[in-house]
Order: C-alpha cells, then sequence, then structure tokens
C-alpha cells in the first residue's frame, strides 16, 4: 500500500493541475489508501504510513517542513477518528471533517509561530490544510 500511496500522491508531479483539483484529488486518494491500509493491514501499518506519506510529500517539493507534523497529526486522527466510528454511518464523513479542523488549527498556529500569518503563502497554506 506504500507505493500504491506514493505513486498516487505523486500523480501532480506528473499532471500538473491547479491546487484546487489537486487537493481535492490527491487527498481523497490519500485519505483513501490510508483507510484501506486501516482495513486490510491494522491500525499499525497504517500509522506508518501517515507518518511516511508526508515525508515522502516534502522530498518531492510538495510540502513546507513546519507543515509535515500538521500532516501527519491529521492523518492520525482521521485514522483514529475512522477506527472510533468504523461501525458509524458517520464513519467516512467525521473522520474527514476532523482531520481539516485539525490540520486547519496546526496550520495556523505554525503559521503564527513562524511570523507567516501576513504572508502570501498563508491564504494558500490555510485553504489547503481545510478541505476535508
Amino acid at each position: 500500500m506504500l507505493a500504491v500511496a506514493a505513486i498516487l500522491q505523486s500523480l501532480r508531479l506528473v499532471f500538473p493541475l491547479p491546487l484546487i483539483v489537486t487537493t481535492y484529488f490527491i487527498g481523497t486518494f490519500v485519505n483513501m489508501t490510508l483507510v484501506l491500509t486501516f482495513m486490510l493491514n491494522g491500525f499499525k501499518s497504517a500509522l506508518l504510513l501517515a507518518c511516511l506519506l508526508p515525508v515522502f510529500a516534502y522530498f518531492e517539493g510538495q510540502q513546507l517542513p513546519f507543515l509535515l507534523p500538521v500532516v501527519i497529526c491529521g492523518n492520525v486522527v482521521l485514522l483514529y477518528l475512522f477506527s472510533r466510528f468504523q461501525d458509524s454511518r458517520f464513519r467516512l464523513v467525521l473522520p474527514a471533517m476532523g482531520k481539516a479542523l485539525v490540520m486547519f488549527c496546526s496550520a495556523c498556529m505554525g503559521l503564527f509561530l513562524f511570523g507567516l500569518m501576513e504572508s502570501a503563502v498563508c491564504k494558500a497554506v490555510l485553504y489547503d490544510m481545510s478541505i476535508p
């Protein structure tokens, strides 16, 4: 699953699409591979994938360094909420919303700590981090 997730995540390098398109599609594919890994291999394997995928994105030049822990936390929240609501009809909605909320709040804190709240990159980062 790691190879599948890495290839899906790398599609933005092959098909240069607008930010909104890559955010929706690539993000959905990554979340799908995290959930599938959880369902097929368990929480520990999915947790490993949740931590490795943002690092791969960083090496591809798609991630700012201070956003690595933000995305890792968002992925972990997605997996945790999916595991808690696995038998609920909200199992696909609540984890994605929780991930978006955690990533948005964490990105706000990171941007504030690094003094980037007034920068041009702020709007793009906050938009990118708030899409469920």
